[in-house]
């Protein structure tokens, strides 16, 4: 292989590991607000049970 042919392929491999990169960077980023509005989800159910619990005198009800 002639040297322009390796800074050829290596800047091809660059460029490729780069765009992947990018790429899972973005489906990382995707998937944590996925998870953070499930957990906003969660945490607003959990807050109208505790709330309901309360309403009607549970033992352990304190809403927080």
């Amino acid at each position: 292989m002639r040297p322009q042919q390796a800074d050829n392929s290596e800047s091809n491999l660059v460029l490729a590991l780069t765009a992947e990169v990018a790429r899972l960077k973005k489906q990382i980023r995707q998937e944590t607000q996925a998870l953070r509005d499930a957990l906003a989800q969660a945490h607003g159910e959990n807050l109208e049970l505790r709330r309901e619990l309360a309403r009607r005198g549970g033992p352990e009800a304190t809403p927080q």
